[in-house]
């Protein structure tokens, strides 16, 4: 069965006010869950499923892992709902580093597509939450602000109170994610956490936490 290779990068716009952000537990958290966007190739219809009696999108996660129809375990298994079509998700490392540069592309995270499916390059939402550091607390010392959810355009904005006669806007604007085809010769450094199956234990390199 065919597969493809996709790296998960994440940057940001603007950051006003904030030094650095980073999700809820850091990216080693295997609980991260993002918005994903899944065609089957061949029926070019999207896959959806069920929650609540309602049909949502797909999301993926680390910290799922069940089997699919071809006996493979998947952190996203996937079947087309008209032929029948099936593979899969598998999340093979993953990684990254608080985000300090706006415009920048930090990859988070390297995918395995398995079988006749096209996932789409944007991420839509983020499932969980972010924390932030104000830009003087950039030695690590100050505060956390958080977590707090980015709306669909990647922006959130609220004020932190310096004093009674002042107050300072933090914004977050364009924070988004990207899944990119790429080589599977082509290396990615930043990824050091494996994650094929949930009989590989994460373990994390020497460099890890530089």
């Amino acid at each position: 069965m065919s597969s493809t290779r996709m790296i998960l990068n994440i940057s940001v716009e603007g950051l006003d006010g904030v030094s650095r952000i980073e999700p809820e537990g850091g990216w080693k958290n295997k609980s991260l869950k993002y918005h994903i966007r899944v065609t089957c190739k061949v029926c070019t219809i999207e896959l959806l499923e069920m929650h609540n009696g309602n049909f949502v999108p797909l999301y993926l996660s680390a910290a799922s892992w069940t089997r699919g129809l071809d006996g493979i375990g998947y952190h996203r298994p996937l079947t087309c709902p008209l032929c029948n079509g099936h593979g899969g998700l598998r999340i093979l490392r993953r990684g990254g580093k608080p985000i300090v540069d706006e415009g920048v592309a930090m990859p988070v995270m390297e995918v395995q597509v398995v079988g006749s499916f096209r996932v789409h390059e944007d991420i839509k939402l983020f499932y969980f939450g972010w924390m932030c550091r104000k830009e003087d607390d950039d030695d690590n010392n100050g505060a956390l602000f958080g977590p707090f959810y980015v709306d669909r355009k990647g922006n959130y904005a609220f004020k932190y109170l310096v004093n009674v006669d002042e107050e300072v806007v933090l914004q977050i604007k364009g924070l988004k994610g990207c899944l990119e085809l790429t080589d599977w010769e082509e290396e990615v450094e930043g990824l050091w956490i494996k994650g094929s199956s949930r009989l590989d234990s994460d373990m994390d390199s020497a460099d890890s936490d530089e």
